[in-house]
């Protein structure tokens, strides 16, 4: 068994060969809040990198089944309208453990949407998502801290002018972290 099929962080020494054979999936969340044990999932994004192709291979609205709380639609502009008629949670995991499958999961700050896909997983009698991961958060403190002034994906971004930016949106949060991920590998390489 390789490291790539153990669940868990990707040793940042593997990364390269890692980044270069093996399935990912960038995944990121928007949520109603910060807590997955109170709060839920209102969209969902996915990204396949394949070598230097990349894939939408999901990109839906959630509806949480409560009320999104007014900070909340202020920082993402998902309001309660916004996800009236999304599916909920339950009926997009099979395609979410579908995707998942055989990938290693990247997110920046991927502890925070692996929690809460987790937990969603958990309330749908689900067990949890056993993948290894990359945290570009991380490999971003490891290999840049000293060049920005913080690792938050929008400073990233502008620092070091990646293609797409960040907009707490699912999508655009999903494809600015497999920029940022492409950046990094990239810097490892050279050194």
């Amino acid at each position: 068994m390789t490291h790539a099929a153990r669940p868990g962080p990707v040793a940042m020494e593997e990364l390269p060969l890692i980044i270069s054979s093996a399935r990912l999936l960038v995944l990121d969340v928007e949520t109603t809040g910060w807590s997955p044990q109170v709060e839920a999932i209102t969209e969902i994004a996915a990204v396949r990198l394949e070598g230097a192709n990349r894939f939408v291979v999901m990109d839906t609205l959630v509806d949480p089944g409560f009320s999104i709380p007014a900070s909340i639609t202020s920082l993402t502009g998902i309001s309660d309208a916004t996800v009236r008629g999304a599916p909920r949670i339950s009926e997009v995991l099979d395609t979410l453990l579908n995707l998942a499958s055989s990938s290693v999961i990247v997110g920046h700050n991927v502890g925070f949407d692996l929690g809460f896909i987790n937990m969603a997983l958990q309330r749908n009698g689900r067990p949890a998502l056993g993948r290894p991961w990359v945290d570009t958060a991380a490999l971003a403190r490891a290999t840049v801290r000293h060049k920005v002034p913080n690792c938050r994906l929008s400073t990233l971004a502008s620092s070091l002018a990646l293609a797409n930016r960040p907009s707490h949106r699912a999508l655009a949060d999903a494809l600015t972290t497999a920029d940022l991920l492409e950046h990094l590998v990239s810097l490892m390489d050279t050194s």
